[in-house]
Order: structure tokens, then sequence, then C-alpha cells
């Protein structure tokens, strides 16, 4: 075993000197929000064609069937490297546990698949504005017709919400039902007539977060996750995968490089002097 951990780290060092940007490394902090999102897009597609897309899942629903070590390894390996996060990560981080843990073999068909090959991007309707530490507290409402459910509401600290194809979406559907079984959880089309974005501008000039507003948005029957008013149940499964987890390892190491790369512009180097003129 010692043998085949040396063999991936070797090839998975060798793949990320080769693919991670130059540009990416010199120039991260001085592109504007446009090409950052393009350049994270286009990672997870090669993530995906590099065999690094899904180290640890199952190979039947598009893994690779390795072992948690060797994800560990991998997110250490692409932080050392300086590599970008792929913008999929929320479908990565989020969506596939919760797939795997309360989805239909349909379900995790249609969507693992395609958010492993980077070409579906998700995001997570939870917070709302009267609904952010206290979660149950959600006022978007999910009612029945023909087929499914029409939702209305809003969310609110939606990250990357404008450039998203799905989301995770959780959403009162009873107004008799006791707190937290009155709560279901469902997978969203985000590219729909019915919704509508407002940008939050942050300090730093970005907007990756949004409001997001719901008019009678449809959600098939068939994309409700677990049974209705389950979604409290559901949504914990999702929430144990939020912070820290596999890739919350790699953190340590990408700040220790941020630190490593504001000491060198302090001490007056041209290295990384877009960084510096941003």
């Amino acid at each position: 075993m010692g043998s085949d951990r040396g063999s991936f780290v070797e090839g998975a060092r060798q793949w990320l000197s080769e693919n991670v940007s130059q540009r990416w490394i010199d120039e991260r902090g001085a592109l504007s929000e446009e090409e950052t999102i393009e350049i994270r897009k286009e990672w997870g597609r090669q993530l995906h064609a590099g065999g690094y897309a899904g180290l640890a899942l199952p190979r039947e629903v598009g893994g690779q069937g390795l072992g948690l070590r060797e994800e560990v390894l991998f997110h250490e390996l692409a932080a050392r490297a300086n590599a970008p996060d792929a913008l999929g990560r929320i479908g990565t981080i989020l969506t596939i546990p919760t797939l795997l843990t309360h989805g239909t073999d349909d379900q995790r068909a249609r969507y693992i698949p395609a958010i492993l090959s980077g070409e579906s991007i998700w995001c997570q309707g939870f917070s709302e504005p009267g609904a952010g530490s206290d979660l149950a507290s959600v006022a978007t409402f999910a009612r029945r017709t023909e087929g499914g459910w029409l939702v209305n509401g809003q969310k609110i600290w939606t990250s990357f919400a404008q450039y998203s194809d799905r989301a995770i979406l959780l959403a009162k559907t009873s107004n008799e039902d006791p707190r937290y079984k009155n709560l279901t959880f469902f997978l969203l089309d985000m590219k729909q007539p019915g919704i509508t974005f407002s940008t939050i501008r942050q300090i730093s000039g970005a907007s990756h977060f949004a409001e997001v507003f719901f008019d009678d948005v449809f959600i098939s029957d068939d994309d409700r996750v677990g049974e209705e008013g389950q979604g409290w149940k559901v949504a914990m499964t999702t929430l144990t995968s939020e912070r820290g987890g596999v890739e919350g390892i790699s953190r340590y190491v990408e700040i220790r490089g941020d630190l490593d790369i504001l000491t060198r512009c302090c001490a007056g180097g041209t290295e990384h002097s877009a960084t510096v003129e941003s």
C-alpha cells in the first residue's frame, strides 16, 4: 500500500504541475470576477478529465473508487500547488453526500455524473433574511401542485447563485406541522422562469453572494429528496459536510501559502506583482 500511495502522490504532483495555470498562480488576486469564474469552471472539468474528481466516491456513481486517504493527499497537494477551487464544489461537498444518503437511484444517476464532470454547477438555498443560524425558521414556501410543487420566497447569501445550474433548497411545506417537521428538501432548476437575483457586492469588490427570489417556481416531485416533512433530517446530512471535511484540511496549506506570498510582497520582490497592484 505504501508503494501505491507513493505512486499516487508522484502522479498527482506531476499532474498538478502540468495543469495548474501559471496565470492563476501569478495573477489570481488581480483577475476580474468573470475571469476567476471561468478559470474555476475549467478547473472542475480538468479534474474530471485527469481522473481526480470524486476520488473517494464509488465507481458506480462516477467516482474513482479510491480511499479517503488519497482524497486528503490530493487536496493537500492541490493547495501546495496553488490550484483554484473548482466552481462546482457546492455540488461535490454538499449535493453528492446528500444524494448518496437520502437520494433515489434516479436522482443519483441524473445529477452526480454531471457534478463530477464539472458541467453542472450547484448552489445552496438555505439561509434567508429571517433564517440564518435559526435555519428551521425558513419562510420560503413550497405548495403542492399537479406533478410537483410551486415555490415562493427568497434566499440570501447564496454563493454563486447567478452562475449555478441547480440548487439544493430547503423550503417550508406546511403551516400546520410542528417546527422541524414542516420542511422539505428539494433539487431546483435555477435556469427556469420565476427566479431573479440581486447580487451582493462585498468590500473586496467581488459579488459572489446573491439574494435569490422565487415567484411560482416549479419543482417536480421527482426532485424532492426524502419524504415530505423530512427536510430537516436531510439538511442535517448536508450541513455535516458544509464546513471542514476533507477539503477543509487543505485550507491550512492555502493560508500558509497566502502568508508566504504576502511576506514576499512586503519584502519588495517583483514576484506576484499583479497581486500587489490589485
